[in-house]
């Protein structure tokens, strides 16, 4: 009667485990642009200061929704080469297997079966190790590749926040959830500064495309 081999693929009897990736934007500190004289006008009670809604520019800021494509970008093709990992480890596996299963029906090998079985088991958690490695080594090159583009926007707005800020003349931003009540409210413009240079630079990019055709 031909012995049937179970599918191992991790060892100490367990399937090998699901990568998956979980990113989320972190909340941006305060951002304080701090000039002369702002500890004097602060306790002489003339401050002058503006606030700005963070979670409404994520939410609206067109750098932050490309920032979010190529996060879901990035992500299907981590799913994808997952799936396409998972199919050929299955595939070497049901080839381990029916390898095994012909040793032990044919007879062709005179082992005993416990030394098979040790053998089987052995290559099937090789297998499975070379697989999980390859998950984990993709899943480090894209997670590495969200943060760098996760800072990008990050600067980004940073850098039109202060340009706002020059504009506008303000030494001091806050985040409009941790102010009570005063202070300007620059969200609109950093939205509209942060767009127009959004489109600026699609506009570039598009001209050069264009050049090299």
């Amino acid at each position: 009667m031909k012995r049937e081999y179970p599918v191992v693929v991790k060892k100490g009897g367990r399937k090998m485990r699901r990568s998956r990736l979980f990113f989320v934007i972190p909340a941006l500190i305060a951002l304080l642009i701090i000039g002369p004289g702002v500890a004097e006008s602060f306790f002489l009670g003339s401050i002058k200061y503006a606030v700005i809604d963070l979670e409404r520019i994520e939410a609206e800021a067109k750098g932050f929704a490309r920032f979010r494509e190529e996060r879901g970008r990035l992500q299907k093709e981590f799913e994808d080469f997952r799936e396409q990992v998972l199919a050929e480890h299955a595939r070497a596996i049901k080839e381990l297997a029916k390898e095994f299963t012909e040793k032990t029906a044919g007879g062709e090998d005179g082992r005993e079966q416990p030394l098979l079985n040790r053998e089987y088991t052995r290559r099937a958690e090789e297998l499975a190790s070379e697989a999980q490695e390859k998950l984990d080594r993709k899943q480090k090159e894209i997670q590495k590749l969200i943060e760098e583009k996760e800072k990008a926007a990050r600067n980004e707005l940073e850098a039109i926040v202060k340009k706002v800020a020059e504009k506008k003349r303000v030494k001091t931003i806050l985040l409009k959830q941790h102010v009570i009540n005063g202070g300007r409210d620059l969200t609109d413009d950093i939205l509209k500064e942060w767009n127009k240079q959004l489109a600026k630079q699609e506009k570039e990019e598009a001209k050069q495309v264009k050049e090299k055709k």
